[in-house]
């Protein structure tokens, strides 16, 4: 919340609040991803993380609406 707030107080004008919080996310990314705290998302991560879901949404129990 502290670094949404932050981001509107740096901003310059309220047309720029929404480039400088890309900004911010790009660079707190980067740092994460050298100290090596964020795992890469490659395409058969992806795969994974989409079969992962399936087989949890196939047993999810179904909600049938009358």
């Amino acid at each position: 919340m502290e670094e949404i707030d932050q981001v509107f107080i740096d901003a310059p004008n309220v047309f720029s609040v929404v480039a400088l919080a890309e900004s911010r996310r790009k660079e707190k990314k980067a740092i994460e991803l050298e100290a090596g705290r964020v795992e890469l998302f490659d395409s058969e991560k992806r795969k994974e993380e989409y079969l992962e879901q399936a087989v949890a949404d196939s047993r999810a129990p179904q909600v049938h609406h009358t």
